[in-house]
Protein backbone atom coordinates (compact mmCIF):
# COMPACT_ATOMS: atom_id res chain seq x y z
CA UNK A 1 0.00 0.00 0.00
CA UNK A 2 2.77 2.47 0.93
CA UNK A 3 4.70 1.56 -2.17
CA UNK A 4 1.64 2.18 -4.30
CA UNK A 5 1.10 5.62 -2.71
CA UNK A 6 4.75 6.55 -3.35
CA UNK A 7 4.55 5.39 -6.98
CA UNK A 8 1.42 7.49 -7.52
CA UNK A 9 3.04 10.52 -5.84
CA UNK A 10 6.11 10.14 -8.06
CA UNK A 11 3.91 9.79 -11.13
CA UNK A 12 2.07 13.00 -10.18
CA UNK A 13 5.39 14.83 -9.71
CA UNK A 14 6.57 13.55 -13.09
CA UNK A 15 3.37 14.80 -14.77
CA UNK A 16 3.81 18.22 -13.18
CA UNK A 17 7.45 18.39 -14.28
CA UNK A 18 6.53 17.35 -17.81
CA UNK A 19 3.78 19.96 -17.92
CA UNK A 20 6.14 22.69 -16.67
CA UNK A 21 8.82 21.63 -19.15
CA UNK A 22 6.30 21.80 -21.99
CA UNK A 23 5.19 25.29 -20.94
CA UNK A 24 8.79 26.49 -20.71
CA UNK A 25 9.58 25.06 -24.15
CA UNK A 26 6.56 26.81 -25.66
CA UNK A 27 7.61 30.08 -24.02
CA UNK A 28 11.18 29.68 -25.30
CA UNK A 29 9.97 29.00 -28.84
CA UNK A 30 7.71 32.07 -28.74
CA UNK A 31 10.55 34.24 -27.39
CA UNK A 32 12.93 33.02 -30.09
CA UNK A 33 10.34 33.67 -32.80
CA UNK A 34 9.68 37.17 -31.47
CA UNK A 35 13.41 37.95 -31.38
CA UNK A 36 13.85 36.70 -34.96
CA UNK A 37 10.96 38.86 -36.14
CA UNK A 38 12.38 41.87 -34.31
CA UNK A 39 15.79 41.35 -35.92
CA UNK A 40 14.18 40.97 -39.36
CA UNK A 41 12.23 44.23 -38.89
CA UNK A 42 15.35 46.05 -37.74
CA UNK A 43 17.39 44.75 -40.67
CA UNK A 44 14.66 45.86 -43.07
CA UNK A 45 14.53 49.33 -41.55
CA UNK A 46 18.32 49.64 -41.61
CA UNK A 47 18.41 48.57 -45.26
CA UNK A 48 15.64 51.01 -46.19
CA UNK A 49 17.19 53.92 -44.32
CA UNK A 50 20.45 53.43 -46.19
CA UNK A 51 18.89 53.06 -49.63
CA UNK A 52 19.09 55.64 -52.40
CA UNK A 53 15.29 55.72 -52.64
CA UNK A 54 14.90 56.61 -48.95
CA UNK A 55 17.53 59.32 -49.17
CA UNK A 56 15.94 60.78 -52.29
CA UNK A 57 12.44 60.73 -50.80
CA UNK A 58 12.99 61.81 -47.23
CA UNK A 59 16.46 62.99 -46.32
CA UNK A 60 16.91 65.50 -49.12
CA UNK A 61 13.42 66.92 -48.68
CA UNK A 62 14.06 67.65 -45.04
CA UNK A 63 17.10 69.84 -45.54
CA UNK A 64 16.98 73.46 -44.49
CA UNK A 65 16.44 74.86 -48.01
CA UNK A 66 13.35 72.82 -48.80
CA UNK A 67 10.76 74.13 -46.40
CA UNK A 68 8.47 77.08 -47.02
CA UNK A 69 8.95 80.38 -45.22
CA UNK A 70 6.97 83.60 -45.04
CA UNK A 71 8.65 86.77 -46.27
CA UNK A 72 10.23 88.66 -43.34
CA UNK A 73 8.47 91.80 -44.64
CA UNK A 74 5.04 90.24 -44.13
CA UNK A 75 4.26 92.94 -41.56
CA UNK A 76 4.81 95.49 -44.33
CA UNK A 77 2.26 93.86 -46.62
CA UNK A 78 4.28 91.25 -48.54
CA UNK A 79 2.23 88.05 -48.83
CA UNK A 80 4.94 85.86 -50.44
CA UNK A 81 5.47 82.35 -49.13
CA UNK A 82 8.36 80.61 -50.85
CA UNK A 83 10.94 77.89 -50.35
CA UNK A 84 13.77 78.97 -48.09
CA UNK A 85 16.27 78.51 -50.93
CA UNK A 86 14.29 81.08 -53.00
CA UNK A 87 14.00 83.68 -50.23
CA UNK A 88 17.26 85.47 -51.14
CA UNK A 89 16.10 85.90 -54.74
CA UNK A 90 12.73 87.27 -53.54
CA UNK A 91 14.44 89.74 -51.23
CA UNK A 92 16.79 90.93 -54.01
CA UNK A 93 13.97 91.41 -56.50
CA UNK A 94 11.55 93.12 -54.13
Amino acid sequence: MERRRRVMALAELQREEDQERTLRQEWARAAILEEQQSQTRQQFLDAMANSMWFNAQFVQQQTMDHYDVVCPFHHAGCDVVCARRDLDMHLKVN
